[in-house]
């Protein structure tokens, strides 16, 4: 069975991107320009320039396009991945998930529902979670555990091979009171 990998997003910072781009764009153009100054190749009509311009260009993006999840799976590669199992009750499923070991338990719990959602316990999983608040617990042979949405997920007990499961506490009802007068029919 392969683990699902629970991960927050990556995102690639727009200077590394921008850095990537113009990168290229100069390594392409110092390669380039040269070899036409010094006359090495036939010269070409005034639009061959330009296309060639603009090939420089559409590689230099492509470039940016190659790095990107280049980018992510090399963040990735440095983290360590903790390989656990969680108990889904609105599936009847025991899901094996690989996560960092630093990703905090509540963004943990968002990310596994969020991969709940797009099951066949969709339905449930969404009116579920109108209602009620989502809990990771830790499965121990005395019962279960709830964890702290704000710890570390290595930090809050889980190691590799741990049994959890996601439990469901009501959210509390907030009755809303106004000092408006009624209004008159």
């Amino acid at each position: 069975m392969r683990a699902t990998v629970i991960e927050p997003a990556t995102t690639v910072p727009l200077q590394a991107m921008t850095g990537v781009f113009f990168a290229t764009f100069s390594a392409l153009w110092l390669l380039v320009e040269p070899i036409f100054g010094l006359g090495l190749l036939p010269s070409f009509p005034y639009e061959a320039g330009w296309v060639g311009y603009a090939l420089i260009v559409a590689l230099s993006v492509a470039s940016v396009f190659i790095f990107v999840p280049v980018y992510r799976k090399l963040k990735s590669s440095k983290k360590t991945f903790l390989t656990f199992r969680v108990i889904s009750a609105s599936d009847g499923a025991e899901h094996l998930v690989s996560s960092p070991s630093a990703m905090l338990v509540g963004d943990f719990t968002a990310g596994f529902l969020k991969y709940l959602s797009r099951g066949p316990a969709k339905d449930h999983v969404l009116a579920l979670q109108r209602t009620h608040e989502p809990v990771l617990q830790i499965i121990t042979a005395s019962g279960s555990v709830n964890l702290p949405n704000g710890e570390a997920l290595e930090c809050a007990g889980i190691s590799n091979g741990v049994r959890c499961q996601i439990s469901a506490i009501p959210r509390e009802a907030h009755v809303l009171f106004s000092r408006a007068a009624p209004s008159e029919p």
